[in-house]
């Protein structure tokens, strides 16, 4: 789940955060906008291209580290983004040019929040399209967004999720093991009790 390619059809300084039932996360994109005021959408762009550029890195070294140990391999859904990003983060030299304010380490974290909106966003326009009739099938919604359908499949299940779970995630209260990348690779109850005893679970 690119975060750049959420920010083609969500502009992260202006895009509209879903409201209905995500009541919580206004609060949370107006934050991470005023902490990134001073950035332009093209730099709060290549800041998420370097995110996930030290994500993806983080990932490898843990693979790498338990293989030499012969110890089980950490997969990436196992732990938030922002989990990932907080134990990697400062190995990297993220810091403004002389006479700027922008980046700093603690924008990069802006950059997750915001993707998690523009991720729901886009779910919730898709879900919207399909529940109006605007398109047919999910199959020529696909076509139309130029998405893979198996890909497209997966995300949708993101407009399904309880909105206090969102919350926690957009927050960083979840427990280890929980990130959009655990619900969309995995099977999700439709029912929010059930999805909050998977939580639990994970909590446990």
């Amino acid at each position: 789940m690119s975060y750049c390619r959420q920010f083609d059809q969500f502009n992260p300084l202006t895009g509209a955060a879903p409201r209905i039932p995500f009541v919580a996360l206004g609060e949370i994109v107006g934050r991470a906008r005023r902490l990134l005021r001073d950035a332009t959408t093209a730099q709060i762009i290549e800041l998420a291209e370097t995110v996930e550029w030290i994500i993806d890195s983080a990932v490898l070294d843990a693979t790498k580290e338990a293989d030499a140990e012969c110890m089980p391999v950490l997969e990436r859904v196992q732990r938030s983004d922002g989990q990932w990003l907080r134990d990697s983060i400062f190995y990297y030299d993220i810091c403004p040019k002389p006479g700027e304010s922008f980046p700093h380490y603690h924008h990069a974290f802006e950059v997750l929040a915001l993707w998690l909106v523009a991720a729901l966003a886009r779910a919730f326009f898709w879900q919207e399209m399909l529940d109006s009739g605007r398109v047919k099938n999910m199959t020529e919604l696909a076509k139309a967004e130029k998405i893979g359908l198996a890909r497209m499949q997966k995300m949708l299940k993101l407009a399904r999720l309880s909105p206090d779970i969102v919350e926690d995630i957009a927050r960083g209260r979840q427990p280890v093991g929980l990130s959009l990348l655990f619900f969309v690779g995995n099977p999700l109850p439709d029912d929010w009790n059930e999805q909050r005893a998977v939580i639990g679970g994970l909590a446990g």
